[in-house]
């Protein structure tokens, strides 16, 4: 916002009036955290890898945010222009043998 931009959504800096009441902004979301899948191969295909176990598996981390927030995490309530980051998604695959 600024006097040149009435319409603006966040302050300038440089023209942040001193009094000036904080707006109210929801935080509201929902996010798909922590997720993981496993399958274990059955013995049918065991026997022809001649393995006693096998399993593939895949999980995954903070895979996505529904939101209507503005910044980067609603959840500690970071924005664009603070000196943070956005939430890191990971996701992981992989296969376990045992012979």
């Amino acid at each position: 916002w600024s006097v040149s931009n009435p319409n603006g959504k966040y302050a300038i800096g440089w023209s942040v009036p001193q009094i000036n009441p904080t707006p109210y902004y929801s935080r509201t979301f929902v996010r798909l955290q922590d997720i993981a899948l496993s399958y274990q191969l059955p013995k049918s295909v065991l026997e022809k890898i001649s393995s006693q176990r096998a399993k593939i598996f895949v999980s995954g981390k903070n895979l996505f945010t529904l939101t209507k927030w503005d910044g980067w995490d609603p959840e500690t309530g970071q924005g664009v222009h603070s000196d943070a980051y956005p939430v890191l998604k990971s996701v992981s695959a992989g296969v376990e043998f045992s012979f």
